[in-house]
């Protein structure tokens, strides 16, 4: 989905200049520094979302690197922020260490910043100084019939009377896992009504189970904190520690819905069924059956593990990064793909009855990726557990030109442009 833009420092997670306790620095001269300057501007002028978002985006830029190395990178911690901030006593720097007691999840920090925040005497806005009063109304799922992922809307209730909408996006193609996120500073009803009238009649919005919400969120959160490479958008990761605060604000008790994979009758019946329409009766060979299995076996283990389920991106997956990565075949088998795949979806579309514009994306997206994928099952690469092993350690695995991390579409149904 498309965003509104926002301001820079949602690009990236805003990593400021620490002042440790042992160094003299008078309050007067830490108020006119750029940071403070721009916390003074958000907390009190416009909509209180501007505010979170910045104070989320420092508090990203303080959790530890990923990758082999990220460990052992010297780096600002959120305690360290919080020691910096207690050390100078602002209106700005108390606002701050307000956020980072209900949002962090460290219990330690938390009771020392509430200890020094008995000391404070600032004038502050109420949505500040009350954020144990935030409360999330309901949850609006998003979904498109190719469900390639999922927005989850958040109506979020501030005290002092403001509203504000969080989105959480959880891909299906790599994982269920949460690529992206981020805040409206509108109720959800403005924002509902301006994705209704920009969505497709194949696109629905419908309330959740607010606690079945939570587990799946937080689940394709815990998915999202051991990616490597790390998920990156215009408001992701900045936007983070603030959607994984307000998800853990909704009702727990929930589970996770269950996507059953299936059996192998299940597997047997779709291939025959396949090979005995009007689509796919020509491919009856032993070389095109070997390839109707990967086809069936790939889409029943990745994605929400229905065979019958094609789109545009994991069209883009199963080409660009599954089967040269898996399948192990000749060249002169692995080249018949393509045509197959084509008679696969024609199938697939017609027995689920979707739309032929679908089916026109879909199969044009077969068209494109076709001559890179000729080109990879022609190119030395690693597959298999070796292909795995050597992207844990960032090393080459010979399918570097096509990054699918860098390069999937996350749009569901199209781009949303929503205009508040």
């Amino acid at each position: 989905m498309a965003k509104k833009k926002r301001a820079d420092h949602r690009r990236n997670p805003r990593r400021p200049t620490i002042v440790r306790r042992h160094v003299e620095q008078p309050a007067g001269d830490a108020e006119d520094q750029e940071l403070m300057r721009m916390v003074n501007h958000t907390l009190y002028e416009g909509h209180p979302v501007e505010f979170l978002d910045l104070v989320s985006s420092i508090m990203a830029g303080a959790e530890e690197p990923r990758g082999p190395m990220g460990s052992s990178e010297e780096r600002i911690t959120l305690a360290d922020l919080a020691e910096t901030f207690e050390f100078v006593d602002l209106a700005a720097t108390t606002a701050l260490l307000h956020v980072f007691a209900a949002v962090s999840s460290d219990d330690v920090l938390v009771a020392r910043i509430r200890r020094t925040l008995r000391e404070r005497q600032q004038r502050l806005p109420a949505w500040v100084t009350r954020l144990s009063e935030v409360r999330i109304e309901q949850v609006v799922e998003m979904r498109h019939v190719l469900r390639d992922g999922e927005n989850y809307f958040l109506d979020v209730r501030l005290p002092d009377g403001f509203a504000m909408t969080a989105v959480v996006y959880v891909d299906n193609n790599l994982g269920p896992v949460v690529k992206d996120g981020y805040t409206i500073d509108a109720p959800l009803d403005a924002v509902l009504e301006q994705a209704r009238a920009a969505v497709d009649e194949d696109t629905s919005l419908e309330p959740v189970d607010p606690a079945d919400a939570r587990a799946l969120m937080e689940a394709a959160l815990e998915i999202e904190a051991i990616m490597f490479p790390p998920m990156e958008s215009e408001s992701w990761p900045a936007c983070r520690p603030l959607l994984r605060w307000l998800v853990s604000l909704l009702p727990s008790g929930g589970r996770v819905p269950e996507e059953t994979m299936p059996s192998d009758d299940e597997l047997d019946a779709i291939a025959d069924g396949f090979l005995a329409s009007p689509e796919g009766r020509s491919f009856n060979d032993p070389d095109h059956a070997a390839l109707l299995d990967v086809l069936v076996s790939l889409g029943a283990t990745y994605d929400v593990q229905d065979p019958l389920r094609w789109s545009p991106v994991n069209v883009e997956l199963l080409l660009l990064d599954r089967v040269p990565r898996k399948v192990v075949d000749r060249v002169q088998v692995l080249t018949k793909l393509p045509d197959l795949l084509r008679a696969f979806i024609r199938y697939a579309y017609r027995l689920r009855g979707l739309r032929t514009e679908l089916l026109v994306e879909t199969l044009e997206s077969v068209d494109r990726w076709e001559p890179e994928y000729q080109r990879l099952i022609r190119t030395p690469r690693a597959q298999g557990a070796e292909a795995l092993a050597r992207m844990a350690m960032g090393l080459p695995t010979g399918l570097e030109a096509h990054d699918p991390w860098e390069q999937l579409v996350a749009a569901v149904g199209g781009e949303v442009e929503l205009e508040l």
